[in-house]
């Protein structure tokens, strides 16, 4: 289990693995509020999906578990753009799951996979480090 009061509350997104178009997923450095989800394992968070493009759009949810110091992102996450039928985010489809320590939780990496469904002519297997605010 994760405790309660661990891995919630403000933090920054850093880019480590470039998303689709080469741009941060959520902006460099966007700060985003980790809430807990359905179970005491599931995090959330709300943010701009490549802002860089100034589109406009509102914000999409992003879930993912804790699970046995396991970043575990489930698949189908819709991202709030489209080219054709809609652009999601997902498990990366190189099997390289994100860390996280049960016991210090001011920083721990996610693992993804950004448009999983190749919406835009091709997914990418991106990555983000999250650091407590």
């Amino acid at each position: 289990p994760v405790a309660a009061d661990a891995f919630v509350g403000a933090y920054t997104l850093s880019q480590i693995d470039p998303s689709i178009f080469g741009v941060p997923t959520w902006g460099e450095g966007t700060e985003v509020t980790l809430s807990i989800g359905e179970t005491s394992t599931q995090r959330t968070f709300a943010a701009v999906y490549l802002p860089a493009f100034g589109i406009g759009q509102d914000p999409a949810d992003f879930v993912f578990d804790l699970v046995c110091e396991s970043v575990e992102v489930p698949n189908s996450q819709g991202s709030g753009l489209q080219c054709s039928s809609g652009i999601t985010l997902g498990s990366p489809r190189n099997g390289v799951k994100g860390t996280y320590d049960p016991f210090d939780d001011s920083s721990f990496t996610i693992y993804f996979r950004d448009d999983e469904s190749d919406d835009c002519g091709g997914g990418v297997d991106a990555s983000v480090r999250l650091t407590k605010v």
